[in-house]
């Protein structure tokens, strides 16, 4: 009976031609049963120029953005970085007034953790008020529509501070 070749049509795997189960090297393919990538030859000369030449024409063949287009870029993602510090702050200072009353210290320990919510309410109310005052000029530059979620819970999460500061100056 003839060695059966993965490659033919009764063969089990079309994916691996010329691949004989025998144990014995194929010439043709330079591969061995056990082995599914050919054998490794060191690359001419030639074929390291061409290697380096496709990559060269790779390089020249992206797309350059435009400096309209990168401004656009760059107020987009400096407008979600302030909703994203904003959000991160309030977070932060969230978990430590509730760490605070949960688990009251004494001593300089109780004044420095009693200091972390107060500093990162003001840095949450300094970067919403950027992505409030950010938001309406990214709307003007954008050519195609925000997604209306993204826009709504960034002015939340921009206004959170602001509602907090409120109701922190009512319970007084």
């Amino acid at each position: 009976m003839p060695p059966l070749r993965l490659g033919e049509p009764d063969g089990l795997a079309s994916g691996f031609p010329n691949l004989d189960l025998t144990g014995e090297p194929d010439a043709r393919a330079g591969m061995f049963p056990n082995q599914l990538h050919p054998r490794k030859q060191p690359l001419s000369r030639k074929s390291k120029s061409q290697k380096k030449r496709r990559a060269a024409r790779a390089v020249a063949q992206t797309p350059t953005i435009d400096s309209a287009e990168r401004a656009t870029l760059a107020l987009t993602v400096g407008w979600m970085l302030t909703v994203f510090c904003t959000a991160v702050a309030e977070v932060l200072g969230g978990a430590a007034f509730l760490l605070e009353k949960v688990w009251p210290l004494t001593g300089d320990d109780a004044l420095a953790l009693a200091a972390v919510p107060n500093v990162m309410l003001f840095i949450a109310t300094i970067t919403g008020l950027l992505s409030l005052a950010l938001t309406p000029f990214v709307y003007r530059v954008q050519r195609s529509r925000l997604p209306p979620l993204i826009t709504t819970l960034a002015m939340a999460i921009g206004l959170i501070p602001l509602v907090t500061i409120t109701v922190l100056l009512v319970r007084r």
